[in-house]
C-alpha cells in the first residue's frame, strides 16, 4: 500500500488510471461475441432460404447441392487461417446445417403427412389464435409431426377457438403448402401444413408444465375479458402477449405513431419494471444479494410464462437471467457480449428466430444503448440536467439505433419517441406490475386478484390516452422512404 501511494504521488495519473480501471470506465466497444452472433444469424437465414429453394424446386439434385455447400463450409472451418476464424466458421456451419435440416425435414414431413389422407389427428395449440379478413386460424402442432412443424387450421366460425396450450382433436386431411413464393413466409415460420376440418373437439389441456401455465394464463385472460372498457384488453396484450384487437389495436396504432409500440406488447420494459419492484420488495424483507437475485429470476420466469414463452420475452428473460447470474458470480457485465450469446442460443435452437423482426429490433436497440447511452447522457446533461438526461438518454440512444429499420418497416420515424417514453414509462410499468400481481393472486385469492387487475387496467387506460394525444400532435411522425438493404 505504501509503495502504491508513493507511485501515485510521483505520477498523479496513476491514481486516476487505477480508479478508472476499478470503475470499469473503459471506452464502450462491441464484443467479438456480438460479431459472431451476427455471422450465426446470417448463416441461419441462409440455411432456411436454401431449404426453401430446395422445397420449391423439389429436385433431389438441388438438395444434394445444398448439403455439399454445408460440407464445404465445414471444411473451410477446419482449415481456416488464422486459427481464430475456425470456431466462428464452425458455429456458422452448425447454424446453417440446423436451419437447412429443419427446413428440409419440415417440407418432407408435410408431403408424407398429406399422403396419409383424411383421418383423425390430435395435437396441441402452440400459439394464440389469429383473426384476419379470412377468418380465424389456429396453429396446432400435430402429434405425429416433427418438432417445429405446425399446422395452420382454419377454425370454423360457429365454434369458439381454443386457448394456447389446449389439446384438440380434428378430423381433416392435412395438406402441404403450395410450393410457391406466396408460401415462403409460412415456411420460414415452420407452418408447412394447412387444414380445414369438418369435425373438431377440444380435449382439456396439454400435460404439465405447459398445461398448468396455459390454464392459468387462460383464466387471467377471461377475468380481463369480463371487465368493461378498453383498459383490460390493453393490459391483456401487455401482460400475456394477447393479439391486439379492438381498443388494444387502436392503442397499438397510437403507440406505433408515438414511437413506443413495444410498450403495448410484452417487452423488456415490463421486465425492467417487475425486476425493480421485485428487488425492492426483497430488500424490504431483509434478503441479501443472493435472495434478491433469486427473486429477480422468479419475476423473469413469471413474465416469460405469462406471455406463453413468446420469443421477445424469452430473449429478455435470458438477458435478465444472464445478468443476474453474472452479478452472483462476480463477473464483469458486458451488454454486447451477453446479447451476442443470447442471439446465438436462440438462433441455434430455433432457426425461425432469425426472421423475427422483434429480435432484430431488440438487438439494434440494446447495442445502441450499450455503445451510445453514456454519450447521449453526457450531451443531454448540460441542457436538461442530470435527472432528465438519465431518463431521456436511454430512449434516445435506442431509438437512433432502430431508426433505419423502423423507417423501412413502418414507413417513417417517430420524432417524439424519447419524450413519450419518459412520460408514459411509469404508467406502463405500474400497470404491468399491478396486473402481474393480480394475475398471480387470482387463482388463490380471486377478489384481490380481480381488484389488482382492475387497477392495472385503469392505469393502462391512462397510458393509452397519453399515447393517443402524442400520436395526434403535429410532427409526431415523420414519413420517410425505405432504407436500402445494404444500409
Amino acid at each position: 500500500m505504501a509503495l502504491r501511494r508513493r507511485a501515485a504521488a510521483a505520477d498523479p495519473r496513476a491514481g486516476s488510471l487505477g480508479r478508472d480501471a476499478r470503475r470499469g470506465s473503459a471506452r464502450p466497444s462491441i464484443s467479438p461475441l456480438l460479431w459472431v452472433a451476427a455471422a450465426v444469424w446470417v448463416s441461419s437465414r441462409a440455411g432456411t432460404e436454401a431449404a426453401l429453394r430446395c422445397w420449391i424446386d423439389g429436385r433431389p439434385a438441388v438438395t444434394a447441392a445444398a448439403w455439399v455447400a454445408t460440407a464445404l463450409l465445414g471444411v473451410a472451418a477446419a482449415f481456416a487461417r488464422p486459427r481464430a476464424l475456425r470456431p466462428v466458421l464452425l458455429v456458422c456451419t452448425i447454424a446453417f446445417s440446423v436451419a437447412l435440416g429443419q427446413g428440409l425435414v419440415a417440407g418432407t414431413s408435410a408431403v408424407r403427412t398429406e399422403a396419409l389422407g383424411p383421418r383423425e389427428w390430435t395435437g396441441t395449440v402452440c400459439a394464440d389464435p389469429r383473426t384476419g379478413p379470412f377468418g380465424t386460424t389456429v396453429a396446432v402442432h400435430v402429434d405425429s409431426t416433427p418438432l417445429g412443424v405446425t399446422t395452420s387450421v382454419a377454425w370454423p366460425k360457429e365454434t369458439a377457438p381454443p386457448d394456447y396450450g389446449a389439446r384438440v382433436r380434428i378430423d381433416t386431411r392435412l395438406r402441404a403448402l403450395l410450393r410457391q413464393e406466396a408460401s415462403a413466409d409460412a415456411f420460414r415460420r415452420g407452418e408447412t401444413l394447412r387444414a380445414s376440418p369438418w369435425r373438431i373437439g377440444v380435449e382439456g389441456w396439454a400435460p404439465a408444465p405447459l398445461g398448468v401455465v396455459a390454464r392459468w394464463r387462460a383464466q387471467c385472460r377471461r377475468v380481463l375479458a369480463d371487465m368493461e372498457g378498453g383498459g383490460p384488453a390493453l393490459l391483456a396484450s401487455m401482460l400475456f402477449a394477447a393479439p391486439a384487437t379492438g381498443a388494444a389495436a387502436a392503442a397499438l396504432e397510437d403507440a406505433r405513431t408515438a414511437g413506443v409500440a413495444w410498450a403495448v406488447t410484452s417487452s423488456g420494459l415490463h421486465l425492467a419494471a417487475l425486476i425493480l419492484v421485485a428487488g425492492r420488495v426483497a430488500g424490504l424483507l431483509g434478503t441479501g444479494r443472493r435472495g434478491r437475485l433469486v427473486v429477480t429470476v422468479v419475476a423473469v420466469t413469471v413474465v416469460a410464462l405469462a406471455a406463453g414463452l413468446r420469443l421477445s420475452l424469452v430473449r429478455a428473460a435470458l438477458a435478465a437471467a444472464a445478468s443476474a447470474a453474472a452479478r452472483l458470480v462476480g463477473r464483469r457485465r458486458d451488454a454486447t457480449a451477453a446479447l451476442g450469446a443470447i442471439v446465438i442460443v436462440l438462433v441455434l435452437l430455433d432457426p425461425g428466430a432469425a426472421f423475427d423482426i422483434g429480435l432484430l429490433l431488440g438487438a439494434l436497440a440494446l447495442t445502441s444503448l450499450a455503445l451510445y447511452g453514456a454519450l447521449a447522457q453526457a450531451w443531454l446533461r448540460p441542457v436538461t440536467g442530470g435527472g432528465l438526461s438519465r431518463a431521456l438518454s436511454a430512449s434516445l440512444a435506442a431509438q437512433c439505433g432502430v431508426a433505419p429499420l423502423s423507417a423501412s418497416l413502418f414507413g417513417g420515424v417517430a420524432l417524439m419517441g424519447p419524450l413519450v417514453l419518459t412520460a408514459t414509462a411509469p404508467f406502463a410499468g405500474s400497470a404491468v406490475c399491478a396486473g402481474m400481481s393480480g394475475a398471480l393472486l387470482v387463482t388463490v385469492w380471486p377478489a384481490a386478484g380481480r381488484a389488482l387487475l382492475a387497477c392495472g387496467s385503469a392505469v393502462a387506460s391512462v397510458a393509452a390516452a397519453l399515447w393517443a394525444a402524442a400520436a395526434r400532435a403535429p410532427g409526431a411522425f415523420m414519413p420517410t422512404a425505405a432504407v436500402p438493404l445494404w444500409a
